[in-house]
Order: C-alpha cells, then structure tokens, then sequence
C-alpha cells in the first residue's frame, strides 16, 4: 500500500498490532475535519487524498495518544526518498497559496553531523529554500513582517518539518534589486517527541566522550576563570560528529558561548578560552584512543585524524577554532 510513494506496508502489521491491543480512546481522531474511526479508515482516506492527509501540527495534538504515535511512527519511518517528495510537494502547495510569491528551488540534504542532546537526531535534514517576491515601495519594516508572514503560513504546521526538519534557510529575493531578506530557523524536538536514530554502541560511546569534554568545560569554567571574569557557566554544547568517508576524518565541532555574558571582544578573556579550548582538544584526542569501544570506532571507520572544531560564538569574526590530531 503507497501513500502517493510512501510506503506503508512496511510498518503496517506492526502498528495495528499495537493500536488494536490498546485502551479505548480519549479523545476524537480528526483528521482534515473529518472524524477517523481506525486504523483502516486512516489507510483509506490516505489512498484517497494523498499525501496531504497527513495531520497539520495542531490536528495532530488532537489525536489521542494512539493514533499520534501512529502518524509519529509513519513520519520516522518514511525513508530519505520518500521524506525528500513529500516536503517539496507540501512546500509548493503552500507556496501557490501566497499569490505574491513564486517558488525558484528546494535544496534538500542530510547533515549526518549533526549532534542534539549528546544523540543523533531524525530531525537531521537541512533545507535551503529560496523565492522570488516583488518588495517595490515597501519599508524595511514592511519586507520584515511580510516574510514574518510568509513564514507562519507555510511553516507553522508542517508536522513534518517538525520532525525531519534540523534546520531551515530562506530567502526572498526581490525581482528587482535581486537583494534577499534571509530568515534561518532551527527545530528542536520537546523530550516526549524527541526521537534518535539507532547507532552503534562503539559511535554512542564515542559521542558521549565528546559531550563530557563539554560537560565539564560547562560545570568549571567559573571557577578556573581569572576572579575578574567570573559569570555564570555557559551553555555550550556538542554540535556535530561525525565521520568523512572520503577523507576517514572524525570531525567534531563545539557550540561555546561568551564566558562574559556579553558581546564585546576581550583579550584576556579570549587568550584564556583558547588555552581552554586547546587543551579540551587534547583531552579528547588523547580519551577517543584510549577508551576500548570509542578505540574501536576509530579502527573500523579507518579514521586516520581527528579534527576538533570551537564555535566562539561571541567573535564578530574568526570564530572558528580548528585543532587537528593524527591518530596513532
């Protein structure tokens, strides 16, 4: 059974399995309006109406509990192809019902990088979508709110996006000027909708050795801090992971955020988050060849280095840090 090219044969018996032997119902099931009795009934309408007749975000908070899980399970469980026809079709369709703008493209890719809450997220989809507008005679307050708009009415429901969706870039490129008004918006799942992928127990412990570097850098950087620039820890974080197959290097990026609580550059400030985020290199490098699960990671992927990247996020410019180390 295809919904329009999703394959739902796949998860079907297992998920009647689990729907049928719950409880009764709390709540309705509606979908589009339209009151879902069961499971078949949900199969039915999708063979009718497509792929558009998976819920928009507030139906599915409608759902009961069950039939939510289900429709969660479905999404997960469409595969990169299906996922990738899906989300342009549903882009343009809400495109064509704004009259002022016109789709020009959809790049979509996966981040395998990508690192949420010291896990791999599903949400690991990048989207980079632009559209051509005419912004003749309007202010830049004007232009800024349009795109507000645009934005809440393609976007605000998309289930899912919600779930596959890690980032989003847009622009609007005026047909005139050719000038863009950009807007970059990122998705992070609530923890009872927060959904990782399956990796292996030597790459799970590889990341986890990653985000105690972090951790720790979180929990003491005011203590270690000259007295003078004491503030609170941070919230800094693991951003991505990950390995390039071409090159067999581990790439990994941190996320670290101004120790000072404020935006101005300060060298002695800077001088110390460099020794800092040097030696929170080393550590690492030195902990991922030690540790015998995160030790074999490394043999099976052939990784022959390891590159350490810092987001100095509070740097106007030169924000990135980089410290590469052989693997022995």
């Amino acid at each position: 059974m295809n919904i329009k090219g999703v394959k739902i044969s796949i998860i079907l018996l297992s998920l009647i399995t689990i729907l049928s032997s719950c409880g009764p119902k709390t709540k309705d099931n509606n979908i589009n309006g339209e009151k879902i009795e069961t499971i078949e009934h949900f199969f039915e309408l999708a063979e009718t109406e497509g792929y558009y007749d998976f819920p928009e975000n507030d139906e599915l908070m409608s759902l009961n509990s069950n039939m939510d899980r289900y429709v969660k399970n479905l999404i997960v469980n469409l595969s990169d192809e299906e996922f990738d026809n899906y989300y342009r079709l549903r882009i343009n369709e809400k495109a064509k019902a704004i009259p002022e703008i016109q789709l020009l493209k959809i790049e979509i890719y996966k981040d395998n990088f990508a690192v949420e809450k010291g896990k791999k997220p599903i949400n690991n989809f990048v989207a980079k979508i632009s559209f051509t507008t005419d912004f003749s005679g309007l202010s830049q307050q004007e232009i800024d709110d349009k795109a507000r708009e645009w934005v809440n009415i393609i976007f605000k429901n998309n289930v899912i996006e919600r779930f596959r969706i890690g980032e989003t870039h847009l622009e609007f490129i005026d047909s005139n000027t050719k000038m863009a008004r950009k807007v970059s918006f990122t998705s992070h799942l609530s923890p009872e909708n927060y959904i990782t992928l399956e990796y292996p127990e030597e790459e799970l412990s590889a990341i986890s050795i990653a985000v105690e570097q972090v951790d720790e850098y979180n929990s003491h950087v005011t203590i270690e801090c000259p007295e003078s620039v004491k503030r609170k820890p941070p919230s800094s974080s693991l951003e991505k992971f990950g390995v390039d197959d071409k090159s067999h290097e581990l790439y990994i990026e941190y996320s670290l955020f101004d120790p000072l609580n404020e935006i101005e550059f300060n060298r002695e400030t800077d001088e110390y988050t460099v020794s800092k985020i040097r030696e929170i290199g080393e550590n690492l490098a030195s902990d991922l060849q030690i540790n015998i699960s995160s030790k074999k990671y490394l043999e099976e992927n052939k990784i022959k280095k390891i590159t350490i990247a810092f987001n100095l996020t509070w740097k106007s410019e030169n924000k990135i840090y980089e410290y590469s180390y052989e693997v022995d």
